[in-house]
């Protein structure tokens, strides 16, 4: 009963969002309807970027799952995440996840608990490439005298770090404890170990390093593109903090597709910039529409097969463990 009350006011509250970015769209048509008169060269860039970033997404997951011991192929590193993508758009709470959980259960035996250290790892260590973006791009627009930034933001950055260096040492502090007292321990510990049995591997850090540092700067052109296309001035600094706060959120999915927290947040960081509210709007939309046209296209293509991954795997039952033995 609980659950389906649950559901019910996700449904609800996701459903009020939408309707009340529709009614604001609706209230400031002369600003959004420039959207509808977009150069279609400059839209078309637009969108290889986005397929681009989509793409390095896809290769940090295939990374990350090969420390424990799963080679994953282009369905699986590129079909899957283009599938769950347009779950995660469509339900909340990242559902699309948890899809993607059971297909690399089933077609490369990674356990649930494996799985989750990967998300985890890939979490971390994105979440924090992206904050010391923010740090440096905010710094920089600070000193550069470009915008003053307003004391709030820094107050909740400040805390965001801290949240993070709590649950670092929460997990580095229990990894190898008993916790005799915790709930779902057996859940929880193969979790921590698995997260710091990929932290511990070198060439794997590197690599998401590298790939969240690739992807950073192609979002940010995705944002030098799209404001170009709004009429918007062209600055990078401005267009890398927009690209680490977009990275920051798809980490973070909580409505279906984030709608309504995504157009909030990136409003919020235009008037920062000094720019207006609805221009962050713009940029948020222009993503969303982006990201719907490639996760469409591209789940069309792949749903098949997804959904038929892992059958000629059906009759071996070892399952990978974090250390990516049998």
């Amino acid at each position: 009963m609980k659950a389906k009350i649950g559901k019910i006011i996700i449904a609800v509250l996701t459903a009020a969002v939408i309707a009340a970015i529709v009614i604001y769209v609706r209230n400031n048509w002369q600003d959004f309807s420039i959207i509808a008169a977009l150069p279609a060269d400059r839209l078309l860039l637009y969108i290889c970027l986005s397929f681009l970033a989509m793409v390095i997404n896809g290769l940090s997951t295939k990374s990350l799952a090969s420390a424990v011991g799963a080679n994953l192929g282009a369905v699986g590193w590129l079909g899957v995440k283009m599938v769950s993508g347009l779950i995660d758009t469509i339900l909340p709470l990242r559902m699309g996840s948890v899809f993607a959980a059971l297909q690399y259960k089933r077609a490369y035996k990674i356990n649930y608990s494996s799985y989750i250290s990967i998300v985890a790892g890939s979490t971390v260590i994105g979440t924090v490439c992206q904050l010391a973006v923010v740090i440096l791009a905010l710094g920089l627009i600070s000193v550069l005298g470009i915008q003053q930034i307003d004391a709030a933001a820094v107050i909740i950055l400040a805390l965001t770090i801290a949240a993070i260096m709590l649950v670092l040492f929460i997990m580095y502090r229990f990894k190898d404890s008993d916790m005799v007292r915790v709930p779902l321990k057996k859940y929880i510990q193969p979790v921590f170990r698995g997260f710091w049995t990929l932290m511990e591997n070198k060439r794997v850090v590197a690599w998401q390093i590298l790939l969240n540092i690739w992807s950073l700067l192609v979002i940010a052109c995705m944002y030098l593109v799209s404001f170009s296309m709004l009429g918007l001035p062209v600055d990078f600094l401005a267009a890398l903090l927009y690209s680490a706060i977009m990275h920051l959120l798809s980490f973070f999915v909580i409505l279906p597709g984030n709608w309504g927290i995504n157009e909030l947040l990136l409003g919020t960081v235009a008037l920062i910039l000094g720019e207006s509210f609805n221009d962050g709007m713009l940029l948020s939309l222009l993503n969303r529409l982006a990201c719907i046209i490639l996760y469409i296209s591209f789940s069309m293509a792949f749903i098949y097969p997804v959904l038929k991954l892992g059958a000629k795997n059906k009759s071996d039952k070892t399952t990978i463990t974090e250390e990516g033995n049998p």
